[in-house]
């Protein structure tokens, strides 16, 4: 599994898609590159920058847009914005008291394909997308810094970004920024799930020639 793993990992970079988790459903594609991303997706829906907001502890709701909030948080209604951007308001169950942020979408339409930019994280974070009725659709593993978008086959109706650690309970905190959402058409969506899915067939392939090149060798 692991094997099968670096050499998706190091095709995908290739491609411009982010790293699933071991266990990552293949309806999740993630991109660590915007261009990737922005081929794969139609016109933005709305765009929110966090400059100018002041250093401030308060509800992270975005009228008919998305409803921030830190789920581990004394009151899981408010973020912190600051630097111009947004982190979470903390957590009761993390020694360092560093928490998720995760989001509810206001909008009618079904909502498909997100983007943001992380800033001042050294980990990795991993992006859940759930459904209106509270079930896990998958999950994408971030770059830890920089351009992050993600794709999913159906509706999101929540999303949670989950702190990298720097060892178990110590929590690295993240920033985020240029939050948006992009329309999806089907056939946007079924085309990038299939080259998903090809990119770990051609990994499956990879080791195979791997694992024969060192019988070869041995032999």
């Amino acid at each position: 599994m692991r094997k099968n793993r670096v050499l998706y990992i190091a095709l995908a970079v290739a491609a411009g898609i982010a790293a699933p988790p071991d266990d990552a459903a293949a309806s999740v594609v993630g991109f660590a590159s915007q261009a990737a991303y922005d081929a794969a997706v139609g016109a933005q829906a709305f765009e929110i920058d966090f400059d100018g907001l002041g250093v401030t502890l308060s509800s992270g709701v975005f009228l008919g847009k998305v409803d921030f909030g830190s789920p581990e948080a004394p009151d899981p209604t408010q973020v912190f914005f600051g630097s111009d951007a947004m982190t979470d308001g903390g957590s009761t169950i993390a020694s360092n008291f560093v928490g998720p942020i995760d989001g509810v979408f206001l909008l009618v339409q079904p909502i498909r394909a997100f983007r943001l930019t992380f800033s001042s994280s050294g980990n990795p974070q991993v992006v859940e997308l759930y459904r209106s009725d509270a079930t896990l659709i998958g999950s994408a593993i971030s770059p830890p810094n920089g351009f992050f978008g993600v794709l999913a086959d159906e509706s999101i109706h929540r999303f949670v970004i989950r702190n990298g650690e720097f060892t178990p309970g110590e929590r690295d905190r993240y920033f985020i920024d240029d939050f948006a959402v992009n329309a999806v058409s089907e056939p946007n969506v079924l085309g990038l799930l299939a080259l998903a899915l090809g990119m770990f067939a051609l990994t499956g392939q990879a080791e195979r020639l791997v694992v024969r090149a060192n019988q070869k060798r041995h032999g």
